[in-house]
């Protein structure tokens, strides 16, 4: 089998679809007006400064949708949504973020996390939790705000350190100043943020924020958390999960015990009288989320990845490493429907359910699925495939070589209803690219990652050999804006973050 790699996958790349989602008279579903949109067509971008250092990693939105947070690195940048100018920076991490949620209920209030679970290495530091107030954070720290004012500190250390170094008998040169400067800037950026942090209320543990996980409960009264140190993933360890009050993060805690490998989701029903966790221990587990005590235990085969309570919190959603979808019933635990994967490979890590409870949205690995699944007539309504056939390989390689190796790199791990349930929101990764599906007019909007789409001009997004000037993104935030009535959505990518509105385009 010929090498290849992500970084060939993208230059390569080029957006084709093998099925698509149909209207009532069997067509796919066409384009709205102007509803094929590509980078450089945003309503806003949101920069952070020179690429490679300053690419973001992640971000999620505030419940009354009046603040982003976005992680660079070690870094929590908070912005403003009806400015979009950045009011504060967050500083404490001394490893890159790796999760972080608002309070549902309380848009000052935010949790974060650093430390993988996977990949772990000697180099790590212990995971940690930082709960932030945001308005003390900025009232104490008002002096350090920008990345300008600590570069300033850098460069005012680099200084000093540079003039007693010629003291010394060191030669100077133009670029001493500039190499102290970089050996000294890491240094100074984690001593900064582990003093700033100590005013900030500290939990040794991590949160789960990926697949969709919730770790506050709807009402933001519950907050939860994997305890301790770093543990053993794929093997045999004590993955516990902490529930505690959000009052102090604290009190009224509840222990779960019972897992022993990754957690993977986390969440709550409507009423948060049900909790629910999915594991790669091969189960899935649901507790009484006011006693702890455990109601189900459904075993299955592999790793397990993602879960959903419905609506009406009548059914649980779990995905499961055979690329298996569970439904079960909540009131005995009986199994309602098992849809097994459709060919030989590809998991199933995004879920949700429309409003209505009965139907769910399901996406998949390998040339990214999108299923949309009637639970009580267990039938697929509507399904979304990709397909390689316009990829143009821009190696040594061969075309034909190229696609037959595409399907693996495009997976969808997003999906959302909107506007109650009248719209469904996808995030393909590989084609990093977000399209929304009006299910009640039958139209589709795309957003599209530069250069994927050959059907538009892409003079601006590849340079004259063809390469990408900008290659990837990573996620998928969306938001209603209250006064336009709408949805926004934001697309974290390499180079910024895109913000896109359905009502830029037509209907």
């Amino acid at each position: 089998m010929p090498s290849y790699n992500s970084e060939l996958f993208y230059q390569d790349w080029r957006y084709a679809v093998g099925k698509e989602f149909t209207t009532k008279d069997g067509q796919p579903f066409p384009y709205a007006a102007n509803g094929h949109l590509h980078w450089g067509d945003e309503l806003k971008k949101i920069e952070f400064g020179s690429a490679g250092s300053a690419e973001p990693r992640d971000a999620c939105v505030s419940g009354d949708g009046q603040s982003l947070a976005v992680a660079l690195q070690q870094d929590i940048h908070i912005i403003d949504t009806n400015t979009w100018a950045t009011v504060c920076i967050l500083r404490g991490h001394e490893e890159e973020v790796e999760g972080f949620a608002f309070a549902p209920n309380d848009s000052n209030i935010l949790v974060s996390t650093s430390q993988r679970d996977i990949g772990q290495g000697d180099n790590h530091t212990e995971p940690v939790i930082i709960v932030w107030d945001i308005k003390e954070y900025q009232k104490r720290h008002v002096a350090i705000q920008s990345q300008a004012s600590l570069d300033e500190v850098v460069a005012e250390v680099a200084q000093t350190a540079a003039s007693k170094i010629v003291e010394k008998g060191v030669r100077d040169n133009e670029d001493l100043r500039g190499k102290l400067e970089r050996a000294i800037k890491p240094g100074v950026t984690k001593v900064v943020a582990s003093e700033l942090a100590k005013d900030a209320e500290l939990i040794r543990g991590r949160i789960k924020t990926t697949a969709g996980s919730q770790v506050f409960s709807a009402s933001g009264k519950k907050f939860v958390y994997v305890p301790g140190g770093r543990l053993r993933t794929n093997d045999v360890d004590v993955w516990d999960i902490n529930i505690v009050s959000t009052s102090d993060f604290q009190s009224d805690r509840i222990v779960l015990h019972g897992h022993t490998d990754l957690i993977t989701w986390t969440g709550w029903n409507h009423d948060e009288s049900l909790f629910a966790s999915v594991s790669w221990d091969e189960t899935i587990r649901v507790w009484d989320a006011n006693t702890g005590d455990q109601r189900f235990c459904f075993k299955t085969t592999r790793q397990n990845w993602t879960g959903r309570f419905s609506p009406d919190s009548k059914y649980f959603v779990a995905t499961c490493g055979t690329g298996a979808t569970h439904i079960y019933n909540m009131s005995d635990g009986s199994t309602v429907w098992v849809y097994e994967r459709e060919g030989t490979r590809g998991w199933r890590r995004a879920l949700d359910w429309h409003p209505n409870s009965k139907w769910l949205a399901v996406g998949g690995e390998y040339l990214a699925p999108v299923y949309l699944l009637d639970v009580e007539k267990k039938e697929v309504l509507q399904q979304r495939t990709l397909s390689p056939e316009k990829t143009h390989s821009q190696g040594s390689q061969d075309t034909e070589t190229v696609r037959s190796m595409l399907g693996g790199f495009l997976g969808v791990r997003q999906v959302r209803f909107i506007d109650n349930g009248n719209k469904l929101a996808v995030w393909t990764t590989g084609d990093d690219s977000l399209e929304v599906y009006d299910l009640a007019r039958e139209v589709k909007w795309r957003f599209a990652r530069g250069g994927t789409d050959d059907d538009i001009d892409n003079t601006k997004r590849r340079d004259g050999k063809g390469q990408l000037k900008a290659t990837y993104g990573s996620k998928m935030v969306i938001w209603e804006d209250k006064e336009r009535r709408h949805p926004i959505f934001a697309s974290v990518d390499c180079d910024g973050i895109r913000i896109w509105s359905l009502a830029l385009t037509g209907p």
